[in-house]
């Protein structure tokens, strides 16, 4: 095939219809006739001598071949972008662009509020997307330009990547208003004595509490464990557990927060965008948003 006889434009249309799997939102997207789409894809259909999508149910699903082209096709469309960006400034306030974040519950409930409320004076058109990704496609899904930013705690080794360290707010004891234990200072021996719920991302294997009690000679036995901090947080609210909580989480509930006795090691929260990416005016403003608001 001669890239100077193919309508590159066609491949635009051809990633959306990949995105939203269906024609007529891929259509709505892209501000055009479903005709346009439709004939779009006759076009690509000849071209590559391959259907690239089947109906399925109320959409349309990815042959092999289609699969093994997005990649590709992101990356460059991404790049192209870049390059046509990289010469127009930025302008957030009339800007309508949504922009993708992988995002985890903890960051999300702490940072998101802020960064929502600053969108809105600041740039009332920009959309986000927040979800949070499997740690194993986050790099894939920032090459492809499916994801702009990424925050997560353990730092991605890629030199397609770069990435920055957020500061960390600190973890406290949580126990409800009117526990015994509250009162007065969290000494080991009366934290070492409480009923703990745990939460962790991983079903089995020691958390950050039995880990850093543990290593202060003693020992912790969760009687609940759970992957989320938000229901946690409402156990703890009305029973006797204690709970090991980012210091940040806990002012929305009716709790008391404690220093705790001793240390532990919490790893920092990173901020990762792709390389390709670095001089884009929209994801430097986006990067500043998020410092700014964190």
């Amino acid at each position: 095939m001669r890239l100077d006889r193919f309508d590159l434009n066609l491949l635009v249309i051809f990633e959306r219809v990949y995105t939203e799997g269906n024609l007529t939102h891929a259509a709505e997207q892209l501000n055009v006739a479903q005709p346009t789409v439709s004939n779009a894809m006759t076009r690509l259909r000849t071209a590559f001598d391959d259907p690239l999508f089947v109906r399925s149910g109320r959409g349309v699903t990815p042959t092999p071949l289609a699969r093994s082209m997005i990649g590709p096709v992101r990356q460059a469309l991404r790049q192209m972008q870049s390059t046509l960006e990289g010469h127009v400034a930025f302008d957030p306030a009339s800007s309508d662009r949504t922009f993708n974040l992988s995002i985890g519950e903890i960051v999300a409930t702490t940072f998101l509020p802020p960064l929502i409320e600053a969108l809105g004076s600041e740039a009332p058109g920009v959309k986000v997307r927040a979800f949070q990704t499997d740690r194993h496609e986050i790099k894939e899904r920032l090459a492809l330009g499916t994801l702009d930013l990424a925050l997560d705690i353990p730092r991605l080794s890629s030199q397609a990547l770069n990435q920055q360290a957020l500061a960390g707010g600190g973890y406290v004891c949580v126990l409800r208003n009117g526990h015994p234990s509250a009162r007065g200072r969290m000494t080991p021996d009366k934290l070492l004595s409480l009923e703990f719920v745990a939460v962790s991302s991983r079903p089995t294997g020691s958390g950050i509490l039995e880990i850093a009690a543990t290593k202060a000679g003693g020992r912790v036995e969760p009687v609940l464990r759970t992957q989320y901090y938000l229901p946690a947080l409402r156990i703890v609210e009305s029973s006797d557990y204690a709970l090991v909580a980012p210091r940040s989480l806990t002012s929305e509930f009716d709790v008391v927060a404690r220093d705790l006795p001793f240390e532990m090691e919490m790893d920092s929260t990173w901020l990762y965008w792709h390389r390709s990416a670095e001089e884009d005016p929209a994801n430097q403003w986006l990067r500043e948003m998020v410092l700014r608001c964190w």
